[in-house]
This record gives C-alpha cells, sequence and structure tokens, in this order.
C-alpha cells in the first residue's frame, strides 16, 4: 500500500491532523514517488500518485556523483533545464491517467531515464540533466495541485521537503508559499511513520478501514496481521 492511501486513512478519520474546514488543503509526500492527498473543505477527500518524486533525481545524482542525493538540490541550481528533454518525459502516457492511479519504480527508473535522454538531439551536461529532472518533478507536482484546487493550501512532506529548490520552483510556480507539514504538527520526515504506525493501531483494535474509494475494495476490511512468535 502506498504512501498516499495511508494518510489518507489518517487525514479520513483523524481529521484534526491536516483537515480545515475553512480551507482546501493538499498533502503532498514528495518520496521516490509523489503523491498527493486531497483534503476538501468540505466533501471527501481522495489521493494518488502523482510521479517521480526523488526517483530519478537520486538514481542520476547517484550515476554521475557517487552520492545518495543532491543535497538542498544544489547541483541542480548549478545547472539549467532542457527544453527538449523537459517535453519528451512529459510526453509520459501515466501523466495523462486520470486519477485514482497509482506507479512507482517500475515505469519511472533509470532506464526510463535514459531512453529519454538518448532521444534528445544534442548531448545534455549532468547538472543539466539534474535541473531537468527538478523541473519536471515540480511541475508535475503544480499540475496536481492546480487541478485540485487554485486556492488550496500546500504543504509538503517526505524527503523532497529538503530540496531547497524543488520547494522554492513550488512556490513560485503556484504563486504562494508552500509550507512542510511542520506547521501542521507533523516534521515533513515523520507524516508516513505517523501514518502506517496509525494504520497498526487500528489492526490491533480490530477496527476495519474503507478503503474503496482509492482501492477498488468491495467492503471495508482489517489491513494486515498480528503475529505472535514465541
Amino acid at each position: 500500500m502506498s504512501f498516499a492511501k495511508a494518510v489518507e486513512f489518517v487525514s479520513k478519520n483523524l481529521q484534526e491532523f491536516f483537515h480545515d474546514t475553512k480551507y482546501d488543503r493538499t498533502i503532498v509526500n514528495i518520496g521516490g514517488i509523489a503523491n498527493i492527498t486531497m483534503l476538501a473543505r468540505r466533501g471527501a477527500c481522495s489521493a494518488y500518485d502523482i510521479g517521480p518524486g526523488n526517483v530519478l533525481l537520486d538514481y542520476w545524482n547517484y550515476k554521475e556523483r557517487g552520492t545518495r542525493f543532491d543535497k538542498n538540490g544544489s547541483w541542480a541550481a548549478s545547472g539549467q533545464y532542457s527544453d527538449e528533454l523537459l517535453n519528451k518525459m512529459r510526453t509520459e502516457p501515466y501523466l495523462e491517467l486520470s486519477p485514482p492511479k497509482s506507479t512507482g519504480r517500475e515505469l519511472f527508473n533509470g532506464p526510463w531515464l535514459e531512453e529519454k535522454i538518448s532521444q534528445c538531439s544534442e548531448s545534455i551536461q549532468p547538472n543539466n540533466v539534474q535541473a531537468t529532472l527538478c523541473e519536471f518533478t515540480s511541475r508535475n507536482i503544480t499540475d496536481a495541485i492546480i487541478n485540485f484546487s487554485t486556492d488550496a493550501e500546500v504543504y509538503i512532506c517526505g524527503g523532497g521537503a529538503h530540496n531547497s529548490l524543488l520547494m522554492e520552483s513550488l512556490s513560485s510556480k503556484l504563486g504562494r508559499n508552500v509550507a512542510t507539514t511542520s506547521d501542521l504538527g507533523i516534521g515533513p520526515d515523520w507524516v508516513e511513520s505517523a501514518a502506517f504506525a496509525w494504520m497498526a493501531k487500528q489492526t490491533i483494535n480490530g477496527e476495519k478501514l474503507e478503503t474503496s474509494p482509492f482501492t477498488g475494495a468491495s467492503k471495508p476490511s482489517i489491513l494486515g496481521g498480528i503475529y505472535l512468535s514465541d
């Protein structure tokens, strides 16, 4: 089960965490894959996977620099994004699918990126590829937020919340401040853990969860199992 589905449970059942009756809110988790939870001020909430978050950024950074991630997005900030490469990545059919939808590293991975780079007419400097990946992630997230609500409050969690360039890009594209979930009382590195801990508690208590809006399940069910060992 993806984090987007987990945080959906939290927001539906513990609305004091993230829900507000005055404002639409979006919670965007930028992990390997970026996903969005949409908390309407009135009505049901929903969630889905947007597309790549850090997975391609981390892949390319490790390949070219040998480090696990591009700290603060500083390497990407040293380059300029390529319109040609960006446009080729943006033609990925998954991005045009209507939600609910889910994706992962089985689609967005190193070979996928290398194929897009190979289709470009000119060689692209490595830092410019990194800049393009940051722009790609930013545009996809921005599109998802705007498609939900043009005036929604936006809060980011996950590792991407520490990418200064990505956060600045999101704020610039949306024309308003993009905060992290720290402003709502849960640090961006802890939201996923809190969500799954909450689900574990429901399982222990024998509470069934309604997942049909985003999994297609026919009825509420207890998620997971409890196994005791000697």
